[in-house]
């Protein structure tokens, strides 16, 4: 690789990085997130739903439409 081939490598680095840091979600999307995702691992814990290999994707099936239904409520 010569020194052009490194200088554009660095610049695409340097871009991509930039994108993502723009595109992370801020604090308050994050709290959100994350107090929807207790609130629904209590609620399948209060259904006595567990995570086992037979029941796994009935799990995370009841889980996703549990963190979906909160975020629409938390917007």
């Amino acid at each position: 690789m010569n020194g052009l081939e490194t200088k554009q490598l660095l610049i695409g680095l340097i871009i991509a990085m930039a994108i993502v840091w723009l595109t992370l979600p801020n604090k308050d999307i994050r709290e959100a997130r994350k107090e929807c995702m207790q609130t629904c691992r209590k609620m399948l814990d209060e259904k006595e739903m567990e995570m086992s290999i037979s029941s796994g994707p009935g799990y995370f099936s009841a889980m996703g439409k549990c963190y979906e239904d909160c975020k629409r409520r938390n917007r």
